[in-house]
């Protein structure tokens, strides 16, 4: 699906979405894998999955000050059970924190460390606005023009929904991913099918309800987003104006679309319960097709 998933280091100030499956961007949303899951884990208790490990944060900063939040991080990572974080505090007049607990690949033994990329998911939705946003400004669209304006017809997609409300998630359209079961199955039967967004939106289901009568969230509606944005600004991909609106002029180096482009640094490995039956599988293993 395209999926696109942006990665970004701590230190940026944005960390983009995820994949489409563009899902959660694209344009990628985390949504898209296969499952695999390391023996290794599945036999150790979740307090050895989980044990942080405490790394230095950068020259310069308070150290008392810094340690408290070394500790909070930690313990965070205790409570909710996570595999591994990193996190960034930028303080006016006394500089920036860097901290990272726990494991990136338990398996190796490979630790959590502030330099590592890691997968943003639908964090990326928040640039998909953004660029639509600037779209608006400049008179290149409306925030109440009918989504039909820019695109064809789609199959189960309400044309007359406004790209207000696909931002809003108050156009009613299905989310592909989390309302369709068969999703999830058509990527663990073909992980190498390269989901494109039209490909995508063929496994979106009958609205949830009419355009402005409700809330619920759909992935569905950022992918049109992202789609809407490709089609106004002429380019090929999602990635090009990505990159012209908000990667480039904000300098945000470190911060991929890793579906169309190579990532520069080191991916931290993504551990989620895909099943639900306490065992956390590594998502890094997955094609990224979807």
């Amino acid at each position: 699906m395209k999926r696109y998933t942006i990665f970004a280091i701590t230190f940026s100030a944005f960390i983009l979405f995820s994949s489409t499956i563009f899902a959660q961007f694209e344009f990628q949303e985390r949504d898209t894998l296969t499952i695999v899951s390391h023996p290794a884990l599945r036999h150790s208790p979740p307090q050895m999955r989980t044990s942080p490990q405490t790394y230095n944060s950068d020259n310069g900063f308070e150290g008392l000050l810094a340690a408290r939040f070394q500790f909070v991080l930690d313990s965070m990572l205790f409570t909710h059970n996570l595999m591994g974080a990193s996190a960034a505090i930028i303080l006016p007049e006394k500089g920036t924190w860097l901290g990272a607990g726990g494991f990136s690949n338990p398996v190796t033994n490979d630790s959590m460390r502030t330099d590592m990329l890691l997968e943003i998911d639908s964090n990326t939705k928040s640039f998909v606005a953004a660029i639509i946003l600037q779209m608006a400004e400049e008179g290149s669209l409306s925030l109440e023009d009918p989504i039909s304006q820019w695109l064809p017809t789609f199959a189960n997609v309400d044309s007359t929904m406004t790209i207000r409300q696909i931002l809003q998630h108050t156009g009613g359209v299905s989310d592909y991913f989390n309302d369709n079961p068969a999703t999830l199955l058509a990527i663990l039967n073909n992980p190498t099918q390269f989901w494109t967004p039209e490909f995508t939106l063929t496994y979106v289901l009958p609205p949830n309800f009419p355009p402005g009568a409700a809330w619920r969230y759909s992935n569905t509606g950022y992918t049109l987003a992202g789609m809407i944005i490709r089609e106004i600004s002429g380019a090929d991909s999602f990635t090009v104006p990505l990159h012209q609106r908000l990667l480039e002029p904000f300098n945000l180096q470190h911060t991929f679309v890793d579906i169309e482009e190579p990532l520069v640094g080191e991916l931290a490995h993504n551990w989620n319960d895909l099943t639900g039956d306490g065992i956390l599988d590594d998502l890094t293993l997955i094609p990224r097709t979807a």
